[in-house]
């Protein structure tokens, strides 16, 4: 049906294909074609339509699940069903239809009911290959520092949803000495880690409070070193407090640091060694001016394949 059939533009066409397949195969009880109005079915770990299933991400970066995007139309379920043969397969996938038909619409559904980011790359006759790939572009530093403060935020919330999640089932624990990292000490966690989830989210919050405010003032050079320098400050306690909350978490079993709180862990101090050497950087130049230096800044296209995420064109 999906090789065959689903390739065809109109109902007509399609139709003609299944009454072939019904001639042809009329004494093969176990050729059969799939229902024409499948079953939705969701549990924690799969998305269930018809006899297809595909994996749900539990924890996604930046992606967001709406109200309106997960409302399932009866209509939809053919087409899903469909497109997710195709990502089991891990087939590129062509959507033909009309315009406001829904193409990007059953996508972006599938997209959020796994749990997957989306990109949407809108191809024009105009576009060249810089935008397609990516080009050199001078050394910013303020966009540099941009996106670690977006990498920050993701590691924080993260962070926090664990935080709030182990706190409801008791399972913030006193780590032992062997397990406890010696650059980031645990942090006093109070009984109810409420309070501590929320000095995260208000620290991350002052930083893009403090971003929002200096984008949009006029500063002299100097002042917007220094304005660089302690927005970078803010970064380096904000990933600080992350990390060593995050060696806080233990399994309620081992009483040992879990993977997915270690890989948080790693993360942190990786972006804390990136703002350590970008703020080393702008110290030791005192100033932010790149004086003609180069970089090659991938396309949102390539940043989107490199991470594994969705691309819709």
């Amino acid at each position: 049906d999906l090789l065959y059939a689903a390739r065809l533009r109109t109902q007509q066409d399609r139709d003609y294909v299944h009454a072939v397949f019904d001639q042809v195969f009329a004494d093969c009880p176990d050729a059969l074609l799939p229902l024409e109005q499948p079953l939705l079915r969701l549990t924690e770990e799969l998305v269930h339509v018809g006899s297809v299933s595909c994996p749900r991400l539990q924890q996604k970066q930046g992606s967001t699940i709406t109200r309106r995007n997960l409302t399932v139309l009866q209509h939809q379920l053919p087409h899903l069903r469909q497109l997710m043969t195709c990502v089991e397969q891990q087939w590129l996938v062509l959507v033909v239809g009309s315009t406001g038909a829904g193409k990007s619409a059953v996508v972006q559904q599938l997209a959020a009911l796994t749990g997957r980011q989306l990109h949407t790359v809108a191809l024009t006759p105009q576009m060249d290959v810089g935008e397609l790939l990516g080009g050199f572009q001078q050394v910013d530093h303020g966009r540099q520092l941009g996106c670690l403060t977006s990498a920050a935020g993701e590691l924080v919330k993260s962070c926090v949803k664990k935080l709030l999640l182990e706190s409801s089932g008791a399972a913030v624990a006193t780590v032992t000495a062997e397990s406890a990292v010696a650059r980031f000490p645990r942090p006093p966690l109070a009984n109810n880690t409420v309070p501590h989830a929320q000095q995260l989210l208000n620290s991350f919050r002052e930083l893009v409070a403090l971003r929002t405010k200096l984008s949009a003032t006029e500063r002299s050079s100097s002042d917007e070193t220094r304005d660089f320098l302690q927005q970078c400050d803010l970064l380096h306690s904000l990933l600080y407090l992350t990390a060593a909350t995050c060696s806080n978490f233990s399994d309620t079993n081992t009483a040992a640091v879990d993977s997915s709180s270690s890989k948080l862990h790693e993360e942190c101090c990786t972006l804390l060694q990136q703002v350590e050497e970008l703020s080393g950087k702008v110290q030791q130049a005192a100033t932010l001016a790149s004086g003609g230096i180069f970089e090659w800044v991938d396309s949102p296209l390539v940043v989107a394949i490199r991470e594994g995420h969705w691309v819709l064109v």
